[in-house]
């Protein structure tokens, strides 16, 4: 049996269940489909692309919980690239440590 990653699985996922509800956000009541999570992932690793994010590079991520964030993790996960999730509940001190240790190339 061959051995499949969950990024593979996932990804294999958004273009099976095209028409099925994804995401739901709680505090909105948002719900996007798969298809359109797919179309939004690409978009936004495309952006993140010409921004020269690729395999090897970090990646800060800083959005509050929601689609959105959801969207830019795997975005950045679609580039091959690592994410280095910061929280809004953070403090400035704890974030400038965070970066400094991380070095992301992007933020």
């Amino acid at each position: 049996m061959d051995a499949i990653t969950f990024q593979a699985f996932l990804f294999t996922s958004l273009n099976k269940f095209d028409r099925q509800p994804a995401l739901t956000c709680v505090e909105t009541n948002e719900t996007i489909t798969y298809k359109t999570l797919r179309e939004q992932v690409d978009a936004a690793a495309s952006q993140l692309g010409r921004l020269g994010v690729q395999v090897g590079k970090r990646v800060a991520v800083l959005i509050p919980n929601s689609i959105e964030n959801v969207i830019y993790n795997l975005a950045v996960s679609r580039c091959g690239a690592t994410v280095v999730p910061l929280n809004d509940k953070l403090g400035m001190k704890e974030i400038e440590f965070i970066l400094r240790d991380a070095e992301p190339q992007v933020i």
